[in-house]
């Protein structure tokens, strides 16, 4: 067996396009060198984590270089195949300063840590996402007795989070009962309404960022005063009032009465600019490594 059929074998546990990417990777252009020069326990793993059915990913070395799975690539995004013999360093930038105190626990002080769908905001397709994932990561220890690098094993459970709060959020909107609302009649009960459903509106703001609620004019006319007026808002530039209430912006009001069928804001341009980014409800947390 040649060198070379001896290091494609350490690809074995791939097959097809994702196999080639890992055989044409100049391996000696990267931090962990040519495969010829690994260490025997990075020899031994990488043909393990590669037909590992879980997202597995081994970060080797003090640049903590990469090494995944076909299952692990999705987690990527766009950053597959850059991610490929790459630091986490370059492959997160964005995480970096959430990312390297995790890693340093385990590479340094040889801690095995875990979390259960942890959220993280990612960039991986471009654009900031909300993710969750549960993982695992544990130190490698090389034939020295040193720890040579990081073996993380992950699953993404983003969509049964957001599934749940979805589902969380109907049920709260289906238990909003009138009954509740008590001492209110014909108008006011309405605006009640209106706040407690903003209120459930709002305790989901990752899914929802803001929200506007409007109590219809009791009547038809022709008086400009006589407008739909906002009774309950959140994820809006203005502040609340005294008692802590939501406080509309007065850029939100509707114009024409019931007979009307358009529904729009009074000044679009300035509707454009009332509402906020909600950035407090997605802090950024550290990435997967890898």
């Amino acid at each position: 067996m040649t060198a070379r059929d001896k290091d494609a074998s350490l690809f074995d546990g791939a097959s097809g396009e994702f196999r080639r990417l890992l055989e044409d990777k100049v391996w000696s252009c990267t931090p962990v060198g040519a495969p010829s020069s690994w260490s025997p326990v990075l020899r031994m793993m990488v043909p393990t984590m590669l037909r590992s059915g879980f997202p597995t990913v081994i970060n080797w070395g003090p640049e903590m270089v990469a090494l995944y799975n076909e299952a692990y690539a999705p987690l990527l995004g766009s950053r597959h195949p850059d991610a490929v013999g790459q630091s986490p360093k370059d492959t997160w930038p964005e995480a970096w300063e959430w990312v390297s105190p995790r890693l340093h626990q385990v590479l340094h002080d040889g801690h095995t840590i875990r979390y259960d769908n942890e959220r993280q905001v990612l960039e991986r397709n471009g654009y900031p996402e909300e993710c969750y994932f549960s993982f695992a990561q544990s130190p490698i220890i090389d034939e020295d007795g040193a720890i040579g690098g990081i073996l993380t094993i992950a699953t993404e459970s983003t969509r049964q989070v957001l599934s749940e709060r979805r589902m969380r959020v109907v049920r709260e909107l289906g238990a909003v009962s009138v009954s509740d609302i008590a001492g209110d009649t014909g108008a006011d009960a309405v605006a009640e309404i209106c706040r407690a459903v903003v209120q459930v509106l709002a305790s989901a703001r990752e899914s929802i960022p803001f929200a506007v609620a409007f109590v219809a004019a009791p009547t038809v006319s022709t008086d400009p005063t006589n407008r739909a007026r906002p009774v309950a808002a959140y994820g809006l530039a203005a502040e609340p009032d005294s008692d802590g209430s939501p406080n509309p912006p007065a850029a939100w009001e509707l114009g024409g009465g019931p007979r009307h069928q358009q529904r729009r804001p009074r000044d679009a341009q300035r509707f454009a600019w009332t509402v906020r980014r909600p950035r407090a409800a997605w802090p950024h947390r550290a990435a997967p490594s890898g």
